[in-house]
This record gives structure tokens, C-alpha cells and sequence, in this order.
């Protein structure tokens, strides 16, 4: 029998840890989350990276008391919002929400969307306004959501969600709906509001690049499980696995056979990170490789971006990328030199590369 909880949420905001642990959901008997473990800093922000169908916005709605978990534990700021047998409400769990297509009421006016989550005694105070002027919309209040750009939408969602005074805010992919321009404005004034009031925060995206910018640290998630949570350098740099090392970035997978701290591959021997033995799978950034004069590769196709090319390489059975900060300076069918300069490279045996 599950209990639900009604017991007083802090009165004055305390911004603390999110914890997640094992948190389990199925939908028809579809597993959609499986074991997840989680955790976002007091003040920090946590950006939650997966492709589409992986339950990000499940584990988004579980946390925020919309579904309820089959096993599994939440708690914020020490208080248990949801365990076996026990469930806070979403009204009292302090913690606030931004959609992805915002969600605003287009009956009420932008004061009144603010004001909706507040108690009575505090709709009448200075709160709306001084919101408000925190997310750069002073004397919008008596403006309609439907004259406002997408950009002034979000940011009054995003109000309408910091307004209460939550411990922590959650946001599902925010900045989707906005031009590419208007996004990177927006999602840079939301990162310094929310780092400047030290908001706890986790929100999610399917976009690398947003992530990393964004996230103090980045959770990884795939088939309703998260992959790896660490810093954006130690995702990008060890990922856990080849499927993270490809899914943040660029990435050449080539076959190696270890032997301790180095590795025998098609660009000759390599020093590893980490000592392995027998066959692997090597990770190597593109950035990672240089085009010299040689003979053990052969321009494929070039890419030209302005600021830096990209070429796609055979090297003997297999192919790589390789990207040079500068214009081309090859054509297909020339004949390079591929070699690695970088750091020891992640090697992952055999045994890991096919999970």
C-alpha cells in the first residue's frame, strides 16, 4: 500500500541534492526505466543526455511526483519523496518544472501564469514582480502569452517554475522550440540565472554540444539506464563505453591487440591509459589525428566547414575521420600519412565492445 505523504515541505527554500536510486518504471509491461541511479549536486546542474525513447522525460516526470515509480528511491534536500510504500504529491515536493513546450495558460495574462503555483498570501505580494525582473521581463505582467516571442514564453515558464521558491527546477529540453540564434541566447541567460541564484537543477537534452555547455556534470542515458555520469572533459575524454564514446562525439573505433600500457593498431604501436591485454576497441578523436606526407592512407572525401575540414581516411581494412583546424589541403584519392598525436587512448576489450 502505497502512502501518500503530506508532510509540510520546508517553508523557506533549500536548494539541495537530488538523489535517485534504482528507480524502476514500465509502462504496459514495456520497461521504460531500469535501476537508474542519479545524483545532482546542492547548486549544480546536471544535464541529462540521451537519444530519443531512452526515458528521459519519464525519469523527468517520475522525479517530479507526475508517475509514480515501480522500485526505486528519490530524495531531496534529505526528505524522501518517493520510496516503497511512500509518495509525495508533485504540489509538495518543491520542486519546479519547465516543459518543453512551456505550457503557459493562454487565458491568463503573464502575471497570472507566474502567480499560479503560489499560495494565496503570496500572489499578493511582491514575488510575480520581482520574478519577473529576475528572468528580464519586468512590467510584462499584464502582457498575453501570445504577444510575447518564444523566447519571452520560455522565460516566463521558466518564472512561473522559480517562482515558489523550489529546491530544485527540472527542465524538458527547454530550448527546443526556439530558432538556433534565439536558442544560444536564451539557454546562456537561463545557465546564468540559475547558477546565479545556485539553483539545483537537471534538465534535460539531445543535443551534445547544449549538455556540455551547460552541465556541471552530464548523465549519459540509454535503454532507461544511465550509461555514465561524470564531468563533460571525462565524458568526452573516458567515455564508459564505445556507445557513449560515440554518441558524445565524433569517434574512431579501430581494432587493437593490448598488451599491458600499449596497443598494436592499424597506426602502428599506441600507449593506453589503462593497462589491457588481448584484443580491443581503441577510441580515437578525430582531433586526435594529423595528415602527413606518407603512404598508409588514402583521402576518401573531404568536408569543409570554415573553420576547420574534416576528411574521411582509409587506413588498410578501415576507415577514419580526421579533423584538421584549416582549409583542405588534400584531395580524394591523394595518398597521407595518418598518424595519432594525443594523449594514451581508452582501449576497451573485446568483451565490453559488444554489450
Amino acid at each position: 500500500m502505497t502512502v501518500i505523504s503530506r508532510e509540510a515541505p520546508p517553508r523557506e527554500t533549500v536548494h539541495g541534492r537530488l538523489e535517485v536510486q534504482g528507480l524502476a518504471k514500465a509502462f504496459g509491461g514495456q520497461p521504460v526505466l531500469e535501476g537508474v541511479d542519479l545524483s545532482v549536486e546542492r547548486g549544480s546542474t546536471v544535464a541529462l543526455l540521451g537519444p530519443s525513447g531512452c526515458g528521459k522525460t519519464t525519469l523527468l516526470r517520475t522525479i517530479a511526483g507526475l508517475e509514480t515509480p515501480d522500485a526505486g528511491e528519490i530524495s531531496l534536500s534529505g526528505r524522501t519523496l518517493s520510496a516503497p510504500g511512500v509518495h509525495v504529491p508533485p504540489e509538495r515536493r518543491r520542486i519546479g518544472m519547465v516543459f518543453q513546450d512551456w505550457a503557459l495558460f493562454p487565458h491568463l495574462d503573464v502575471g497570472s501564469n507566474v502567480a499560479y503555483g503560489l499560495g494565496k498570501e503570496e500572489r499578493g505580494s511582491a514575488r510575480v514582480s520581482e520574478t519577473l525582473e529576475m528572468v528580464g521581463l519586468g512590467g510584462f505582467g499584464d502582457r498575453m502569452p501570445n504577444t510575447l516571442s518564444g523566447g519571452q514564453q520560455q522565460r516566463v515558464a521558466l518564472a512561473r517554475a522559480i517562482a515558489p521558491r523550489p529546491s530544485a527546477i527540472l527542465l524538458d529540453e527547454p530550448f527546443s522550440n526556439l530558432d538556433a540564434m534565439l536558442r544560444s541566447k536564451v539557454r546562456s541567460d537561463t545557465h546564468r540565472l540559475l547558477r546565479e541564484i545556485g539553483m539545483t537543477t537537471l534538465f534535460v537534452t539531445h543535443d551534445q554540444a547544449e549538455a556540455f555547455v551547460l552541465g556541471d556534470e552530464v548523465a549519459v542515458m540509454n535503454h532507461g539506464t544511465i550509461c555514465q555520469q561524470a564531468t563533460p572533459n571525462d565524458i568526452y575524454a573516458r567515455p564508459a563505453n564505445p556507445w557513449v564514446a560515440a554518441f558524445v562525439g565524433e569517434a574512431n573505433l579501430v581494432n587493437a591487440d593490448a598488451m599491458g600500457g600499449s596497443a598494436r593498431s592499424m597506426l602502428g604501436m599506441l600507449d593506453l591509459e589503462h593497462d589491457t591485454t588481448g584484443p580491443c576497441t581503441l577510441l580515437l578523436r578525430p582531433e586526435q589525428l594529423t595528415l602527413l606526407a606518407g603512404d598508409n592512407g588514402e583521402i576518401l572525401d573531404i568536408e569543409f566547414y570554415g573553420h576547420d575540414t574534416s576528411y574521411r581516411v582509409a587506413v588498410g581494412d578501415e576507415e577514419v575521420l580526421v579533423r584538421a583546424i584549416a582549409g583542405p589541403r588534400f584531395a580524394p584519392g591523394d595518398r597521407v600519412g595518418v598518424a595519432y598525436q594525443g594523449p594514451p587512448v581508452m582501449a576497451y576489450p573485446d568483451t565490453t565492445t559488444r554489450t
